[in-house]
């Protein structure tokens, strides 16, 4: 081959003269190529005609791309020939290309996304928990605070209730014109209701084994050991049988003149109570005109004598309240 290339135009333009080497001629080994080396042309110049003296270059290595090149790396077209419109100086990309093409990672991005469902599914569960804690706590206060409430109330009105009612006790009692009167328990706890405008006198308690004594009297009780003394009641409780007290009145029931009448009554609350009733002059009096009541508790025997007829509705009322413990 001629290696004179006078006269020859480079593509830039530039006329080459007689005797100039522009480049230094490939041997047909791309080991041997120098690139360093002046060339006095075009970068590629060189190549180009490498091409032309090695066939084996052309397609498989250089149109397919050289190893080490992106796409093509050198323009493929022979000498002479112009580049591609609009990509001076660009490799052209080759569609027959060997590096694989990068495609999303699909497992990895399905693996994210089913994390960051969990985790929103996970903070969705945490916040209505904690939403239906504060609810039922809130609940549970107000439900606690009302129940306390109730309860105040509760206790305030019954309170008031149980002071109402003391109050109302009260004044029936106030205006309730009888009292309890109760003897000793030894002797039948005897009991019974009598005027409050009565007032009492216990002279013997049967605290040395002898009969109990007790005298009631509307204002000032008289001397109990007078025969003239007049006492609304009185209440003996005497250590003997009622047999041997029923026969010290039956001398007195017998006699012509100023005599007793006795005649058998029920006492006590619904008449449970059978006692003997006498009535008549008084023994151991002159001109008292009073009513006598015999009855028996466990082995004593109760006097209830009232000393005037005065006294006779409320010495009536007296004996409907009768009670004791046999």
């Amino acid at each position: 081959m001629d290696d004179d290339f006078s006269g020859k135009t480079t593509p830039n333009g530039q006329i080459l003269s007689s005797g100039t080497q522009p480049y230094r001629r490939m041997s047909g080994q791309m080991p041997g190529y120098q690139p360093n080396e002046p060339t006095g042309g075009y970068p590629g110049e060189g190549m180009n005609n490498q091409m032309m003296s090695n066939p084996q270059m052309n397609g498989s290595q250089m149109g397919g791309g050289m190893p080490g090149w992106a796409g093509n790396g050198m323009n493929s077209q022979m000498p002479g020939a112009p580049m591609q419109p609009g990509m001076p100086g660009q490799p052209i990309a080759s569609g027959t290309g060997n590096v694989p093409a990068m495609m999303p990672d699909a497992g990895h991005g399905s693996k994210g996304l089913l994390k960051t469902i969990t985790i929103i599914i996970l903070s969705l569960a945490l916040v209505t928990f904690v939403g239906l804690f504060v609810w039922m706590f809130m609940r549970y206060n107000e439900a606690n605070t009302d129940l306390e409430g109730k309860l105040e109330i509760a206790r305030t009105e019954a309170a008031n209730a149980q002071e109402e009612k003391d109050y109302e006790a009260y004044q029936e009692e106030a205006k309730n014109p009888y009292q309890s009167f109760t003897g000793p328990t030894d002797y039948g706890s005897l009991s019974f209701m009598y005027p409050k405008t009565w007032n009492l006198y216990v002279p013997d308690d049967a605290s040395d084994g002898r009969d109990y004594r007790a005298f009631f009297n509307p204002g000032q009780v008289d001397k109990v050991d007078s025969p003239t003394s007049i006492h609304a009641l009185r209440v003996t409780i005497k250590d003997e049988s009622y047999d041997d007290v029923v026969k010290s009145y039956q001398s007195y029931v017998e006699r012509e003149e100023k005599g007793l009448a006795v005649k058998s009554i029920q006492i006590g609350k619904d008449g449970a109570i059978t006692a003997n009733l006498y009535t008549g002059t008084l023994p151991d009096t002159e001109d008292l005109t009073g009513h006598i009541v015999v009855f028996k508790i466990r082995d004593k025997a109760v006097i209830l004598q009232t000393d005037s007829m005065l006294f006779e509705g409320e010495f009536d009322k007296l004996l409907s309240t009768v009670t004791f413990v046999q």
